[in-house]
């Protein structure tokens, strides 16, 4: 693994993961920019969807991928043809119920557009092309 890319990597797999049913999920998330890691969680484990970044992580996950419209998020409507979701009201219960995220703040657009596809090659997201 290149060295830049050690911490910011290593910070995305110790962070803790909230749940999307987790009602202060809109308070906990940052405004910051950064880079997101969805995951699906299945008892004590998970296993990672999606690699992502923001320029507003509250912005894009709460108010973009849990709350807005399939077209302003890659993520839905990659869940709706690979799971077979019929609908955005189905997208939305599939990531309230079994799925979480993490993230690490990364200001640097440039760092952060390196930083995410570094993150979907270490990690081999599925729903990431």
């Amino acid at each position: 693994m290149p060295n830049a890319y050690a911490k910011p990597i290593a910070a995305l797999k110790r962070a803790v993961a909230l749940r999307f049913r987790d009602r202060a999920l809109r308070g906990k998330l940052p405004k910051d920019c950064g880079i997101y890691a969805v995951l699906r969680v299945t008892g004590p484990t998970s296993s990672l969807l999606y690699i992502g970044k923001a320029k507003d992580l509250q912005q894009r996950l709460y108010h973009n991928l849990l709350h807005g419209q399939l077209r302003s998020h890659t993520l839905s409507r990659k869940l709706l043809k690979a799971m077979k979701l019929g609908s955005k009201k189905s997208v939305e219960r599939f990531l309230v119920k079994e799925c979480a995220v993490r993230w690490v703040v990364e200001k640097d657009a440039k760092e952060r557009s390196y930083l995410e596809h570094f993150a979907i090659a270490y990690f081999r997201s599925p729903l990431n092309d």
